[in-house]
């Protein structure tokens, strides 16, 4: 059962009463029309993405911890995710959403008014209004959803933690496996095209489909030849990017057979929609986590590291890296970027607990700090 809250002007008190009534309602779509939120924030709160309709207006989405305790001891429990946005550029924040007995991975903007919230079990919420409705998509999937892709106003992809990737033809209004080969466990995916895509499996397989995904075919044995890596070692793909229907890029990580630390860091791009592939070992060598788009030039990657305070990028199709060095340390899925100047990313934690919000101007030359009260 799905809870959605819309609420207006109430005590926290008040809320938590609404909550609790509206659990016992057997309904998968209860909505209250919103006014402002002015409310107790809650004890801990850990913010999960971030996305920009502006310098000024901003929409963050978090999850509430708070401490419990099981048959087995202690533990931290989620009790409800929220939905954040501010109209100043963080200086002030009204929250529009709560949902309960769910959490919150990731947001997306794909258009100025079309946005989508995913979560654990299944969940995936979409508005189409700027934020003012949401409505619960039918997806048949029960984990948590962590990657959405749409390539056209009809054509999107999800994918899963579990490694299963469903599709839609219809704007959403309907989802179905991409394959019923249960073989096929990704970890990432792209697509250029309604019909051409790559995706990574979790042991670092990589795997072309020509149909929208209803068929794949492994293509690491090509690109082994392409880099010539002795079959001692492992050739291992990470990250992969489609900038646009032309242009594809992933790294892969070379390791010696049975270690899990990458001895280099190659990336592969194509310029012809995948037809030939060029390669480069880059820095750094410990490989990498994620890489963000701002424009067909201007790329950024996170390093695959536990904890990181520092970006790479590049301007120049590859030739060079910059390293830019970030104010603190970085959650590396919550990057936003606006523009090559404009970007926001939420600070790394150790206990659940991320409040803040860093933003630049000038591509990270300077900063602010951004605290959700």
């Amino acid at each position: 059962m799905l809870t959605i809250l819309f609420l207006s002007l109430l005590s926290a008190t008040a809320i938590r009463s609404i909550q609790s009534i509206l659990t016992d309602v057997a309904t998968d779509d209860i909505f209250v029309q919103s006014q402002k939120l002015s409310v107790t924030p809650p004890a801990k709160l850990n913010l999960t993405g971030i996305i920009a309709v502006s310098k000024d207006e901003l929409w963050a989405i978090g999850n509430e911890i708070r401490t419990g305790r099981t048959p087995q001891g202690k533990a931290t429990i989620i009790s409800n995710s929220l939905l954040m946005v501010s109209q100043n550029g963080g200086q002030s924040w009204e929250t529009r959403l709560i949902l309960s007995d769910t959490f919150f991975s990731q947001i997306y903007l794909l258009n100025s008014g079309d946005a989508w919230i995913l979560g654990d079990h299944g969940l995936a919420i979409r508005s189409q209004d700027g934020g003012r409705i949401w409505k619960p998509q039918n997806i048949p999937i029960e984990s948590l959803l962590i990657d959405l892709q749409f390539v056209s106003a009809s054509r999107g992809w999800i994918l899963s933690v579990d490694g299963t990737m469903i599709q839609t033809q219809d704007k959403g209004e309907k989802w179905v496996p991409c394959t019923s080969d249960s073989e096929y466990k990704f970890a990432s995916f792209t697509f250029k095209d309604e019909a051409n895509g790559w995706a990574i499996a979790k042991n670092g397989t990589l795997y072309q489909t020509t149909n929208g995904g209803n068929t794949w075919q492994s293509r690491t044995a090509d690109y082994r030849k392409i880099m010539n890596i002795p079959d001692e070692k492992d050739l291992v793909f990470q990250s992969i990017k489609a900038v646009n229907t032309k242009e594809i890029f992933f790294f892969a990580e070379s390791r010696s057979k049975g270690e899990i630390i990458a001895k280099e860091t190659i990336m592969f791009q194509s310029k012809d929609g995948g037809e030939t592939w060029r390669s480069k070992r880059v820095s750094p060598t410990k490989g990498v986590l994620r890489a963000y788009i701002v424009n067909e030039k201007d790329i950024w990657i996170v390093p695959r590291e536990r904890y990181t305070d520092y970006l790479l990028r590049t301007t120049d199709g590859w030739k060079t890296f910059e390293e830019v060095k970030l104010p603190t340390e970085c959650n590396p899925n919550s990057f936003y970027f606006l523009n090559s100047q404009v970007s926001w990313f939420i600070r790394s934690t150790d206990d659940f607990s991320s409040t803040s919000i860093f933003s630049t101007i000038d591509g990270w030359k300077t900063s602010k700090r951004i605290t959700i009260q």
